[in-house]
């Protein structure tokens, strides 16, 4: 009986740590690299790829460093800003400034990120997340669209 009681001690413990959401993405954070289903950019390294279908429609190389550049533009100055309150603040550029909520589980390696859809309603998506040397990598929806992204922390 004892065994079983510190059993489900433990359980209820690690089911707590689960739902918990930790607070170590607070602060400011930009894109260092991006991948938006068509064109990759890796700022920190200045590298660059466009999907066969990018390629096909941008057929020229004037034409393809001009959707580079507008990408790392835009990108650029893209941020994302995890608030103290649960919030996630996605600023693109001077084009956009969208808040949802977010929970982050480190014990997990999760973000769950909770914008509003179209009608107005919670929509909940749920990212597997890791580290990887530094940066913050995750899959961000945003509208119908899927980005990787890899952030790198500002302050």
């Amino acid at each position: 009986m004892k065994s079983l009681i510190s059993l489900l001690s433990l359980l209820v413990g690690q089911i707590s740590a689960d739902a918990q959401c930790d607070t170590s993405l607070i602060g400011k954070w930009k894109i260092v690299a991006i991948f938006n289903g068509e064109v990759y950019l890796n700022l920190k390294t200045d590298s660059t790829s466009l999907t066969d279908e990018m390629r096909k429609l941008y057929p020229t190389f004037k034409e393809q460093k001009e959707l580079i550049e507008n990408a790392k533009n835009i990108y650029g100055d893209t941020k994302f800003i995890f608030t103290k309150d649960g919030e996630l603040i996605f600023e693109m550029a001077s084009l956009v400034k969208d808040t949802s909520k977010y929970c982050y589980n480190s014990t997990r390696n999760k973000l769950q990120i909770t914008p509003k859809n179209s009608n107005n309603q919670d929509e909940t998506n749920t990212s597997s997340t890791n580290f990887i040397n530094g940066l913050f990598h995750f899959n961000y929806k945003w509208g119908t669209s899927i980005y990787t992204v890899d952030l790198e922390k500002v302050n």
